[in-house]
C-alpha cells in the first residue's frame, strides 16, 4: 500500500478552542488508484491531502508513504521524501515565467543534485509521457490555464515518482480544460502511480476508481462513478 493513514486526527486553533478537522480517520491506497477526495469548504480535504504529503503533521496517528513513517521524521526527512517521492499540485501550476516548460519540469530534479543535462533530458521525456512534447520550449505566458496546469502535472511526477497529491487542480479552469487535465491525471494512474485529488469539481468523480467524502472530521467512502476506459 503506497499510503496508510491509520487514526488520523487533527485541530487548530480557532479563537479560544480548538477546531476539529479531522477525527480519528484511516485511509489506504494503492498504486494505480485515482482518488477523489471531496467535501464541503473548509471540511479538511487540504489538510489531509497535506497530511499525506507531510507539509502538516498529526495531532496523533500513523502517517506511512512508501513504507516512510512521515510523522515521525524531521521537516528536512520529510521535504526530501516528497523532492524524492511525492508530487504536490495546487490550484494554479505555479510555474516561473521565465523558464521554458522543460526549465520549469528540471527544477526538482536541478533539486534533486542531477545535472542540468540530465534534468532537462528527464524533464522532456516527462513532457513527452504526458504529450506534451510540443510545449518543452515555450514559456507559461503562451499557454492557458490548462495548459499551464498539465506542465504543473509533469514538473510534480518528474524523476518517475509515483504518488501524486493535487490539491483542486481544475478549480481555475474552464470545463475543456477540466475535462483535459482530469484525463491526465486518469492517465498517470493508468500507468501504476497512486494520484490523490482533493476537489469541489463533480467532473472529477466520473474518473475516479473511489469517491471519498470528509465532512465534520469524518472519512466516507461512496460508490464509485467512473466511466474511465
Amino acid at each position: 500500500m503506497t499510503i496508510r493513514l491509520t487514526s488520523i486526527s487533527k485541530s487548530f486553533e480557532s479563537g479560544p478552542a480548538r477546531r476539529q478537522v479531522i477525527n480519528n480517520v484511516d485511509l489506504g491506497i494503492n498504486n494505480g488508484e485515482l482518488i477523489a477526495l471531496m467535501g464541503p469548504s473548509g471540511s479538511g480535504k487540504s489538510t489531509l491531502l497535506k497530511i499525506c504529503a507531510g507539509l502538516e503533521l498529526p495531532d496523533q496517528g500513523e502517517v506511512v508513504v512508501n513504507s516512510q513513517r512521515m510523522h515521525v521524521l524531521s521537516s528536512r526527512r520529510r521535504a526530501l521524501a516528497r523532492l524524492h517521492h511525492i508530487g504536490v499540485i495546487f490550484q494554479h501550476g505555479n510555474l516561473l515565467e521565465e523558464l521554458t516548460a522543460a526549465e520549469n519540469v528540471a527544477l526538482p530534479l536541478r533539486a534533486q543534485g542531477r545535472s542540468r543535462a540530465q534534468s532537462m533530458a528527464l524533464a522532456s521525456d516527462s513532457l513527452n509521457e504526458l504529450g506534451l512534447g510540443d510545449f518543452l520550449d515555450r514559456k507559461p505566458q503562451s499557454m492557458s490555464g490548462g495548459e499551464q496546469q498539465r506542465i504543473g502535472i509533469a514538473r510534480a511526477l518528474a524523476g518517475h515518482k509515483q504518488i501524486l497529491l493535487a490539491d483542486e487542480p481544475t478549480g481555475a479552469l474552464d470545463k475543456t480544460a477540466t475535462v483535459d487535465v482530469i484525463t491526465t491525471l486518469r492517465d498517470i494512474a493508468d500507468r501504476g502511480a497512486a494520484v490523490v485529488i482533493a476537489t469541489h469539481d463533480l467532473l472529477v468523480q466520473d474518473w475516479a476508481d473511489r469517491i471519498l467524502i470528509i465532512d465534520d472530521g469524518s472519512l466516507y467512502e461512496t460508490a464509485s462513478m467512473s466511466r474511465h476506459t
